[in-house]
């Protein structure tokens, strides 16, 4: 970090404590985040905490991601089942064994070589040493 060339971590720690500073005043008290947050979402139903966190933030309001997470689930929870509904589900695979799942990739970005054939480069969980 570029303060720790100029000073010492403790003497940071220190100089916070004595003068009664630290992460809960970079934060703002707003007692309305509902009503904040429901206008943000009215349009959108489906914006999630990070969008909704990065809309309060460029209006100057800092407030922690668990404060705005709790919010959207007061001012709307069918948004809130919407949202967890849309999630990407994980392809399950079947395999014999660790390491047995690898799938043929074309580069098709590389240029052709002059014998014009094809180049494939086969993709494995493996590291080549």
């Amino acid at each position: 970090m570029i303060v720790e060339q100029f000073m010492h971590f403790d003497y940071l720690v220190f100089f916070f404590r004595e003068y009664g500073l630290g992460r809960q005043h970079l934060y703002t008290t707003i007692s309305d985040l509902d009503t904040h947050v429901c206008r943000l979402t009215h349009g959108n139903p489906l914006l999630g905490q990070r969008n909704v966190h990065g809309l309060l933030a460029s209006e100057g309001l800092v407030v922690q991601r668990s404060r705005v997470a709790e919010s959207l689930t007061r001012v709307d929870e069918a948004a809130e089942a919407m949202r967890w509904s849309r999630t990407i589900q994980r392809r399950t695979y079947r395999v014999p064994g660790p390491n047995a799942l690898s799938h043929i990739d074309g580069n098709h970005k590389f240029p052709i070589p002059p014998a014009k054939k094809s180049i494939f480069s086969l993709i494995s969980d493996k590291q080549i040493p």
